[in-house]
This record gives C-alpha cells, sequence and structure tokens, in this order.
C-alpha cells in the first residue's frame, strides 16, 4: 500500500503536465522523488521534471537531472535524456554568456531526489497580487495581552464552550442516528444479517464510547489520511529553521518555557498556504503547514503562524477540534471517493442502461454522504470561529508581532484564491480540513479581488460595522476576516506600533465593576430588541423566517392556550382541548405555521424580478465593499465569465460553482427544478456541465459573512440554458412546512 500516495501523485504529476500547469507538475513529481519507494516510478518523475523545468524556463536543473537520467539502465530512458540534454544545452549556450557577463552571487545544484528540506528551502513565489505591503514592525518589548484589549474573553470561557461542543457533539450525532432509524429500519429488515441491532434504538451510549475511541486515536488516523490523500511528509526543526529561523526558535522556546514536547511537524506538498494542528493531548499534537506557506510568506509571517497552532495547543480546543474533524472525514472520503470512482467506473461499462444504474447509485451515495458531511459540521461552528480569536491573540503574545500575522492571514487568502484560479476548482483539502485551517476559502474569495485600485480596507468595513455580524456566521466556520484584522491592529496600537492595516479603533472592554454585568444584561436585552425589530431589514430569509415563527408561534400557542382556559370555565367543551397539549404537538404546529406564513410573506422582497436586473461586473467591486450591504438587498445582476468547478458527479449539487470574471471570483447557488435532489437525475442539464466553458448568469447578488449569487439562469455560448429555481422551492418548502402544522392542529 505504501506505493498508492506515489502512483497517485505521478497521475496527478502527468495530469498536470498535460494541461500545462507546470508548477504543480513540479510540486508532485518532486513528491514522488521524496518518497523513493518505486524506481519506475521515480524515473518516470525525473523525466516529467525535466519537462516541466524546460517550460518554465529553468533550464539548468532540467540539465541537471537529463544528466542523471543519462546515466540510467534502463536503455530507452538513456536515450531519451541523451537527445533532451542536446536541446537544452542548445537552450543554455545564450544564458550561459549572459551569465559569463553577468555572474549570479551563488548557484544551487538540483537534488536528484528532493526532500522535505528541497521542498523548504525551494525560492519564494511572491503572490502579492499587486497589494503594497508596508512591512510595519514588531514591538520591541511585549507580553501576556491582558483581558479587555481586543481578546475575546477570558480563557475559561473557551474551555467551557469546547465542553459544550463535545455534549452537543455526542446529541447530534445520536439524535441523527435515531431521526434516520425509522428508514433504515426498513430498509434493513428485509436482510436478517444486517437488522438495526439494540443499540441502533438507544445510541447515545454507543455514540459516547465510539467519539472516546476515536478521540484517542485521532492523531494517528488523520496523520494516515493525510498520509494517504495528501502525501504529507515529515519535517524536522532544523529544516524549517532553513526556511523561516524565527519559528524554529519560537517552537523551541515556547515548548521550553511551558516544559512541552515540541510537536512533531509535517509538510504537505501542495501550493496553496496551508497551517492545521491536531491531536489529543499536546504530547500528540501535530503542526502541520504547507509548501505554499512557507514558500509565499516571510520569516516572520510563517512564525506567527506557527504561534497560532501553538496557540490551539496550550488552549486545547485542538483536541476537540480534532476529534469533530476526524468525523467529519468519514463521510468527505465517501463523498469524494465515490464520486470519483463513478465517474470513472461509468465510462467503461459497455451497456447504457448499466452505466447509468452505476452513476446514478454513486451520485446518490455520493452525495448523501457530503450532506451528512455538512450536518455533521453544525456543533463544531461555534467553537471553530471563537477559537481562532484567542490563537491569534496567543500569537501575538507569543511573538509581538500582530502586524506579520496580519499579513499572513492576508496572503493564506491571496494564495487560497490564486490555487483556486490556477487548477479551475476548489481543492478538497481546502474544504474536508476546513475547520483547522487559518483562513475559509469563502472568505478568501470574497476579499481578493483583481483591481489594481481595490486595497483591503475598502472591502472590510461589512465585517467591521454589520451590527448583525454575529447572527450572519452562525453558518459560518470561521469569524469574519474584518473582526480578526481589527484586533490586530488593536493589539499593534496597544503597543504603539503602526499598523499594517487603516482599521477602525477596537474599543477596549470597560474593567470589572459591580454594575458590569447590569450593563451587560441591558447591552443583551437592545440587542434581541433591535433584532426582533430590524431583522428583516439585515438578515438572510431563513433565519428571519426562524427568529419571526419562534416569537409569533410562541405566541400563537399562548393565544390559543388562554382560549382553552377560557372555554374551560366557560363550559365551551369544544374548544377546551386548545389549553391541553401533552405531546407538544400545538407547539410544534404553531410554530411550523409561523414559519410557512413568515416565508410566503417575504419571499418576493427576497427575490424580485430578475428582468429589473442593472448590475453588472463593473459595479461587482462596488457591492462588495459596500459596508451597509445585507443579504435582504437583492441587488439583481448579470455578469458574463468562466464557470470553475469540480467536474463530474461530485458537483451535481452544486456544491463548487465559482465565477471568475475580470475582477474576480464570485460563488454561485443553486437548485434545480426538481428540488433539493434534483440533480442526481441522470438527465438533469446542470451548471457542472458547463465547467471550465464562459457563460452568463443572471441572479441576485448576496452580502452576508461572505458574498454569493443566488442563480435564476446561467447560459453557455451554446444556448443552453440551466435555470434555478430557489424562490419555487423555498416558497413549496415553507408551504409543506405550514401545511404539516395545519395537520398536526388537526390532529390534536
Amino acid at each position: 500500500m505504501a506505493s498508492i500516495p506515489e502512483k497517485a501523485s505521478l497521475e496527478a504529476g502527468l495530469t498536470a503536465l498535460e494541461r500545462g500547469d507546470y508548477r504543480e507538475a513540479i510540486t508532485q513529481f518532486e513528491s514522488v522523488c521524496t518518497l523513493k519507494l518505486n524506481e519506475t516510478f521515480v524515473e518516470r518523475a525525473q523525466i516529467g521534471l525535466v519537462k516541466a523545468y524546460s517550460q518554465i524556463g529553468e533550464i539548468e536543473k532540467a540539465i541537471a537531472l537529463g544528466e542523471t537520467l543519462s546515466q540510467s539502465p534502463n536503455l530507452q530512458t538513456k536515450n531519451w535524456a541523451d537527445k533532451t540534454l542536446a536541446k537544452l544545452r542548445d537552450l543554455a549556450t545564450p544564458r550561459s554568456r549572459e551569465r559569463q557577463n553577468n555572474p549570479p552571487q551563488e548557484s544551487r545544484p538540483l537534488p536528484t531526489a528532493p526532500t522535505a528540506a528541497a521542498i523548504v528551502k525551494s525560492p519564494i513565489s511572491k503572490n502579492d497580487n499587486t497589494y503594497k505591503w508596508r512591512q510595519a514592525h514588531r514591538a520591541s518589548r511585549w507580553g501576556p495581552l491582558p483581558v479587555g484589549v481586543g481578546l475575546a474573553s477570558n480563557i475559561r470561557l473557551l474551555w467551557v464552550g469546547q465542553g459544550l461542543t463535545a455534549i452537543a457533539l455526542v446529541w447530534w450525532i445520536g439524535f441523527l442516528l435515531k431521526t434516520a432509524e425509522p428508514l433504515f429500519t426498513k430498509i434493513l429488515d428485509p436482510l436478517p444479517l444486517l437488522r438495526p441491532i439494540l443499540w441502533w434504538r438507544n445510541p447515545t451510549q454507543v455514540v459516547l464510547i465510539s467519539l472516546i475511541l476515536l478521540l484517542i486515536v485521532s492523531p494517528w488516523l488523520i496523520e494516515a489520511i493525510l498520509k494517504y490523500f495528501h502525501n504529507l511528509q515529515p519535517l524536522t526543526i532544523e529544516t524549517l529553521s532553513d526556511r523561516s529561523p524565527d519559528a524554529a526558535k519560537i517552537l523551541q522556546r515556547f515548548c521550553r518555557q511551558r516544559r512541552l514536547k515540541v510537536p512533531k511537524l509535517g509538510i504537505l506538498p501542495t501550493r496553496i498556504p496551508l497551517a492545521l494542528t491536531y491531536g489529543n493531548l499536546p504530547q500528540t499534537a501535530r503542526i502541520i503547514v504547507s509548501q505554499g506557506l512557507l514558500e509565499q510568506l516571510a520569516d516572520d509571517e510563517i512564525a506567527t503562524i506557527y504561534a497560532t497552532q501553538l496557540g490551539q495547543i496550550v488552549h486545547w480546543d485542538f483536541a476537540v477540534m480534532s476529534l469533530g474533524v476526524l468525523i467529519l472525514q468519514i463521510p468527505y472520503i465517501i463523498y469524494w471517493q465515490i464520486t470519483k470512482w463513478g465517474d470513472h467506473f461509468s465510462t467503461r461499462i459497455e451497456k447504457p442502461i448499466l452505466a447509468s444504474l452505476f452513476l446514478s447509485l454513486a451520485t446518490l451515495i455520493g452525495n448523501l454522504s457530503y450532506n451528512i458531511y455538512w450536518l455533521l459540521r453544525l456543533p463544531l461552528l461555534w467553537l471553530s470561529r471563537q477559537r481562532l480569536f484567542y490563537s491569534d491573540a496567543e500569537a501575538v503574545a507569543i511573538t509581538g508581532n500582530p502586524n506579520a500575522l496580519t499579513r499572513a492571514l492576508l496572503k493564506i487568502a491571496i494564495g487560497i484564491v490564486d490555487d483556486i484560479h490556477k487548477n479551475q476548482s476548489l481543492n478538497g483539502l481546502l474544504e474536508s480540513f476546513q475547520l483547522l485551517i487559518p483562513v475559509e476559502y469563502r472568505q478568501a474569495i470574497a476579499l481578493c479581488h483583481r483591481q489594481p485600485d481595490t486595497n483591503f480596507e475598502s472591502l472590510l468595513p461589512t465585517d467591521i460595522n454589520n451590527p448583525y455580524r454575529q447572527w450572519l456566521t452562525l453558518g459560518s466556520s470561521h469569524p469574519l476576516m474584518g473582526n480578526r484584522l481589527q484586533r490586530l491592529a488593536h493589539y499593534a496600537r496597544y503597543w504603539r506600533l503602526p499598523t499594517e492595516l487603516d482599521l477602525p479603533t477596537l474599543e477596549p472592554s470597560k474593567p470589572k465593576n459591580k454594575f458590569l454585568w447590569q450593563t451587560q444584561i441591558k447591552n443583551a436585552l437592545q440587542t434581541i430588541k433591535s433584532l426582533l425589530l430590524n431583522n428583516h431589514k439585515h438578515l438572510p430569509l431563513v433565519q428571519t423566517a426562524l427568529i419571526y415563527s419562534t416569537v409569533f408561534g410562541l405566541g400563537l400557542r399562548l393565544t390559543l392556550w388562554i382560549i382553552g382556559i377560557i372555554a374551560y370555565f366557560t363550559y365551551l367543551g369544544q374548544l377546551v382541548w386548545l389549553s391541553q397539549d401533552q405531546n407538544g404537538d400545538l407547539i410544534i404546529a404553531c410554530l411550523a405555521i409561523s414559519f410557512g406564513i413568515t416565508v410566503l410573506v417575504k419571499i418576493n422582497a427576497y427575490f424580485p424580478d430578475i428582468k429589473t436586473a442593472t448590475k453588472t461586473e463593473r459595479h461587482l467591486p462596488e457591492m462588495l465593499a459596500n459596508p451597509t450591504a445585507f443579504p435582504t438587498d437583492s441587488k439583481t445582476i448579470r455578469l458574463e465569465g468562466k464557470l470553475l468547478g469540480r467536474r463530474g458527479i461530485s458537483n451535481v449539487l452544486g456544491q463548487d460553482l465559482i465565477l471568475q470574471t475580470t475582477t474576480g471570483l464570485v460563488k454561485l447557488h443553486y437548485l434545480s427544478p426538481l428540488g433539493p435532489l434534483g440533480n442526481i437525475w441522470p438527465s438533469m442539464t446542470r451548471p457542472s456541465d458547463f465547467i471550465g466553458q464562459s457563460v452568463k448568469i443572471t441572479g441576485w447578488f448576496r452580502r452576508g459573512d461572505t458574498a454569493w449569487i443566488d442563480l435564476e439562469t446561467l447560459s453557455s455560448r451554446s444556448k443552453v440554458t440551466c435555470r434555478s429555481y430557489h424562490p419555487v422551492w423555498i416558497a413549496i418548502i415553507a408551504l409543506v412546512i405550514a401545511t404539516w402544522g395545519a395537520y398536526l392542529t388537526w390532529q390534536t
């Protein structure tokens, strides 16, 4: 099995070479050479490296590797190398003359089999995206940050949040299993060997035991997943020191001061700048970074990212998140592999009926697993957001360099967007390990645009000034980037440093006093009051409906209860039942009816007539930078661009639909005419059928925690139009929920 990652990297490198993505091909081929498990694979990878190096102009590296191949015992390889070397040396002759006139200061020979050290020492790739960094400096003297200068809150609240998250995760998994019991019982009861066993009917205890076992083995299981699917390689402190001496010193000094074992280090051979930490104890913690992070960030910026990971270790939140992410890998890997196999084998089945049946089954299982992945994320989202505030503050306290962390986060966002542009789709690593990485890809898409006169400050006011920003992030895995960067600017001001970005001042928390709790309660009540009165102006449709249905539903139930009590005392026996609701059916019915009515009343305003669309691509940067934008603004828009995303059945639900315009990227949301499961139908025309093509879209632009477009139509150059049915299906679902509520009332 050890050769599987090597083979996968070789195939990925050959594919990248064919499509002209030479940098990615080099990354994949170098990982094969690093493993050195199969001599045939290594030799093929070296041939690919020669081709890729020559295409990007690194002739000297190609010649050095070609000379190695010319010594190969394989006669075919030797002959190829000899012919190629003659051509490469002809190309190198003018460059040799130029070097004689302008000799370089140093020359680095290419190793035959690159190691992790070779990856770390590779030249820095600038991804600044035309942005001019101020390079604001660090503090000369610093120390721990006191609570009240921008830290999220007392660290004990984070520990309480971890406990509540663990409890919620156990309950949620048990609830999902209990909810799915009737369906699985009907499916498995006819099969004696697969009938549900007794624990299925009361799964909480088994779920708890299973999660404890998974937590115990989580460091090794996650490491195995990263090795098998993403070619994880070990990284030593000495090798890291060659690229970032500051990071190596901080790791050693911090662990020595805290009397901790230096975490095990690793590197992922991908150009996407990433960092993640997992484990169950500080002694088993692993800090993993990517090749892209070491290439695209400066020394002090790399050090701050490592410091954030150390913060997660000492705060212990990495243990709960490691367990959660490990659980998420189960449905995500099923989705990823099943859809991959479905695309691969369906084209090799000769009978069309069997091929269609196989493809439909793979589509159903794969995308059902994807939905389970998204459901399992829900209990983890709050902790995933909050812990980043604490780890950012800890990194600043460790390094005294909030400005470097600001640059690091922004460069990571730029690197993510650059990778999407380059590979024309979203890398699965960004999604499957989303809860562990520093920056979420949707935030990066909304933040990084190609307008030369656009700066980050102009795109962050929405994150900072929106009074409902905390409600808008309820479904997000990361806090708003503007909030994080504003806190970092506040830390810089606390130490009287210039700031990397010009962001509004963060008001510090007031010191503790005996009246503080009264002020906090008063502020909370004012926030709730404002939310109830004004949420229809700011929050998405479903969130608005949930809030209003809770208030109106409880009010309706109270009214019915009062009517039932009055009927009891006035001997109106036909209405006494309104005050009797032992099973809680009337409460559920009132909430359901209120939800359905709210959605039906608000839906026309949320989806205005698309024929009035006047916004075009030139308005997109303005709408992204609008500090008063809300999801309810419903800007109708028409855009043209190239459709990016995954190909095949892995994208039939529109999981990865991104429109590439001349100004940047924007996420697209799609709903088929047959509803949420309609895309599984094999003959359905889907947006994913137009991946890689130039398209025209119309829809409703939304700006919440991130930016997206709810599609109305998507048309290709061949005049084939794919229509989305968001308003229709939201109305249908609301009507069904209201009808169900009426049915419960009638049954009661």
